[in-house]
């Protein structure tokens, strides 16, 4: 449940963000600079995160977390300009990357190489889950309800409950065997981590082209379509949600069972940006929303293989690390990329975005090519 809320409140977020600071004042330019510097925060946030969940406890931390982003989506609905909006953008960024490592590692820590892929796979259809209810219902409560202020309650509510099941998570150690040297070790572990540094810039520059264009497609939508927030709501759910709960488990299981890693990660890199070149020529919204189905669908399946491949290639010890210096790379991008993605706007409007997208997405494929995959057998007595 935990898992699911989050992913409920990330992607009501998401639908309704541009439009919040839109109707506070702040330019399309703006509003990237805005989740620019709340990516700075969560970006510098993902490798100290790793370090204090493995030190303070992974569940204390996600606690720690659904608290800090219930106060900041509280004093979101009390804003009345989009400076005031700054950092609580920056508060809720930062308590969302304490979450991610700690989640992740729970993952890992309860999982093997022969079956990470599919288990990955598995906590990402409640992911997918919160995704497909949470833009409607947030795009429906800000339409019946004026102002801002029903969504964010809303949210905020909705993590106070997740506490509960928040409160029950249990940590135990990683059922693989191998030395756990941990984390204190990091000269050593950061040359392990040579070997996925195709990895880390493939993360880096797809994730660019995701953010360059993701934060403002609401603002797309409304300006190009004419559309409600319920009806942004609904394009998300659909063309987020929906794509990663149909693909997540068919991906896992084609990684894991069929050895498919590598190809399936070259496939939907090769794939994404000819789908965002085929958005600029969308006349309508139902047909955005399916060729953007189809680019999340894609996206989605880089997530639980590019997990597995970087976990089979670096030893136990250097696991965590592996997971915060991913989570970095990823946030790295999806930083740099709004703040191109808001200028691009300004200059050729809400198509630069998209071209931007394609660009930095098509930049993404060469990293991946050279990524070696590494084939890890079962552990033993692993269960």
């Amino acid at each position: 449940m935990t898992n699911v809320v989050t992913a409920q409140n990330q992607t009501i977020h998401s639908s309704l963000f541009s439009l919040f600071a839109d109707s506070l004042g702040a330019s399309p330019s703006e509003i990237g600079m805005m989740v620019f510097l709340s990516g700075v925060v969560a970006t510098s946030l993902m490798i100290p995160a790793g370090i204090i969940a493995e030190k303070y406890g992974k569940k204390r931390i996600i606690i720690s977390s659904i608290i800090l982003q219930a106060v900041a989506l509280f004093l979101y609905a009390l804003a009345q300009d989009w400076r005031q909006v700054i950092p609580l953008n920056m508060l809720f960024a930062a308590s969302f990357a304490l979450f991610i490592p700690a989640r992740m590692t729970l993952v890992v820590d309860h999982t093997t190489p022969s079956n990470r892929a599919t288990v990955f796979s598995i906590m990402n259809i409640a992911w997918s889950t919160g995704s497909i209810y949470g833009p409607i219902v947030g795009g429906f409560l800000a339409d019946v309800f004026p102002g801002w202020k029903m969504p964010f309650y809303f949210m905020a509510l909705s993590l106070i409950v997740s506490l509960v099941p928040a409160s029950l998570l249990k940590e135990h150690q990683s059922v693989e065997t191998g030395p756990q040297g941990g984390i204190g070790n990091l000269g050593k572990e950061i040359l392990v981590l040579r070997c996925i540094m195709p990895l880390l810039a493939f993360h880096v520059l797809l994730d660019i082209g995701i953010g360059a264009i993701d934060p403002l497609v609401p603002l797309y939508l409304e300006t190009h379509f004419h559309v409600n927030k319920t009806q942004v709501g609904i394009f998300y759910s659909l063309g987020f949600g929906l794509a990663t709960l149909l693909f997540q488990v068919p991906t896992g299981y084609l990684a894991d069972r069929k050895g498919y890693k590598r190809k399936i990660l070259i496939f939907s890199t090769v794939t994404i940006p000819v789908l965002y070149l085929l958005c600029t020529l969308a006349g309508d919204y139902l047909t955005l929303m399916i060729i953007y189905l189809f680019v999340n669908a894609l996206w989605s399946m880089t997530w639980p293989t590019s997990m597995a491949i970087l976990l089979d290639a670096v030893p136990t010890h250097a696991k965590q690390l592996a997971i915060s210096v991913r989570q970095t790379s990823i946030r790295l991008g999806s930083t740099i990329g709004p703040l191109l993605g808001g200028f691009s706007w300004q200059l050729g409007g809400g198509t630069g975005s998209f071209f931007i997208a394609a660009i930095f997405a098509a930049a993404s494929i060469p990293a991946v090519v050279l990524q070696k995959e590494v084939v890890q057998s079962q552990t033993k007595g692993a269960g």
